[in-house]
C-alpha cells in the first residue's frame, strides 16, 4: 500500500484496519423512511463520522446472503469463480457448504495477506 499524498510505501503496521460492515436484510435509508417511517440518519452519520464509507444507493447482486457474501469477498460474480458443477448444485445444505468454502478461501484475503 502507498500513501496517497506522497506515493511512498506504507509499512504494514502503519496501514489502517479494514472493516466490512454488512447490514444483512437492511433495506436502505429510503425504504426505512418510506415503509417503516423510521429515520436512521443518526446511525449513518455516526458511521461516516467514524470514517466509514456509507454507500447511499447500494444494492445486492443476489437475493440470499449465502450467495452475496462469497461474491463480495471474492470481488466478482459467482459464475466467475465457482465451477459449473458448484453453480448447478441443488440442495440447501450443499449450497451452504460451497458458499462457506468460498468465504474462507477468498480473493480479498489473498490480496490482503501479503500486505500484513
Amino acid at each position: 500500500m502507498h500513501d496517497p499524498k506522497t506515493g511512498q510505501p506504507v509499512a504494514a503496521r502503519e496501514q489502517p484496519d479494514i472493516y466490512l460492515v454488512i447490514c444483512d436484510g437492511y433495506s436502505g435509508k429510503y425504504a426505512m423512511e418510506k415503509q417503516h417511517r423510521y429515520d436512521n440518519t443518526p446511525f449513518l452519520s455516526e458511521l461516516e463520522k467514524r470514517g466509514f464509507r456509507v454507500v447511499s444507493c447500494s444494492s445486492s447482486n443476489y437475493l440470499a446472503t449465502k450467495f452475496s457474501i462469497p461474491s463480495i469477498v471474492n470481488m466478482d460474480y459467482l459464475d466467475q469463480f465457482m465451477t459449473p458443477i458448484e453453480l448447478q448444485t441443488s440442495g440447501e445444505y450443499r449450497l451452504k457448504q460451497i458458499g462457506i468454502a468460498h468465504i474462507f478461501d477468498n480473493r480479498m484475503m489473498d490480496d490482503l495477506r501479503p500486505r500484513g
